[in-house]
């Protein structure tokens, strides 16, 4: 069961299937944020045996994911 709210996406579990919608305005921008997002994702999900597919989409229709942008 994924019990974390998410900054950079947000994610609604349905059918066995986990489906992850990157919503970070202003476009998506793949950074720590993201990154920690998704290792918190991984983790639950690893745990959790009931998820059998993870969706990945986005709620912009032009743009998946921009750049990353790692510099601390």
């Amino acid at each position: 069961m994924i019990t974390t709210e998410f900054k950079t996406f947000k994610v609604e579990v349905k059918n066995a299937q986990a489906w992850v919608t990157f919503d970070y305005e202003p476009v998506n921008i793949q950074g720590i944020p993201m990154l920690d997002d998704l290792n918190n994702l991984a983790e639950q999900l690893e745990n959790d045996r009931s998820i059998k597919v993870v969706v990945f989409q986005s709620a912009h229709p032009e743009i998946f994911v921009a750049h990353a942008d790692l510099v601390c």
